[in-house]
């Protein structure tokens, strides 16, 4: 392989390890945009009587933490990081529904 060969796959690999952080960093800022409005359905569920309702500080502790990692701008954010928080996400949304679906129900 000469140099000049060597050089162009060094430049792919960055080229590709930059629109990978690209990517990341949009859709970081994406699921950073959503986390305001979750925020608030979970603190509007305190104080309110539901199946799981004693371990509501979980739902505080699980925002937060996902507020801090998401727009921690400080540290190195990368795709696996996106994917773990995106899942945990996913995960809060669908106990906060459960949580308002009961509150709604009077359960």
């Amino acid at each position: 392989m000469k140099d000049s060969d060597l050089e162009r796959c060094r430049t792919m690999d960055q080229v590709q390890a930059h629109a990978l952080q690209v990517e990341t960093q949009a859709k970081r800022k994406e699921l950073g945009a959503q986390l305001p409005a979750l925020a608030m359905r979970v603190f509007a569920l305190q104080g309110k009587h539901y199946q799981g309702s004693g371990y509501h500080w979980t739902l505080v502790k699980a925002i937060g933490a996902l507020l801090w990692n998401v727009n921690d701008y400080d540290s190195k954010f990368t795709w696996d990081d996106l994917l773990v928080n995106e899942v945990i996400y996913e995960d809060l949304v669908e106990q906060v529904g459960e949580a308002e679906k009961a509150v709604a129900s009077g359960q």
